[in-house]
């Protein structure tokens, strides 16, 4: 599996630079690509959270810091959206680390 879709209530994320726009007419859909890192590795995780936040403001807008209803809605998308791929973000995470630790070995002698 090297993409997933994130769905939010209102919307769903969107990343850079790797992103498909989905049709559908109720939900703003969009596909984070993790094809290109190894979620082993701190630095890639990094990477792959800097995509889901920047899809996160993609998808529920920027913080209008003069509509105080507009700011709350957003702020609601955005903590609903991170919510919502929470545990698939770090179900991925710790797999990437499960194969990688099954992929080697130690050896010892005496």
């Amino acid at each position: 599996m090297f993409k997933i879709s994130l769905i939010a209530a209102a919307a769903l994320l969107a990343a850079a630079p790797a992103f498909a726009q989905e049709a559908d007419a109720d939900v703003l859909q969009r596909t984070v690509s993790y094809a290109d890192l190894d979620l082993s590795s701190p630095a890639d995780v990094a990477t792959f959270d800097r995509r889901i936040d920047a899809a996160v403001t993609q998808v529920c807008g920027r913080l209008d810091h003069y509509d105080l209803a507009a700011r709350k809605a957003i702020q609601d998308c955005r903590r609903d959206a991170r919510s919502k791929i929470e545990a698939t973000r770090n179900a991925l995470v710790a797999s990437a680390k499960d194969q990688k630790a099954a992929k080697s070995v130690v050896l010892a002698s005496k």
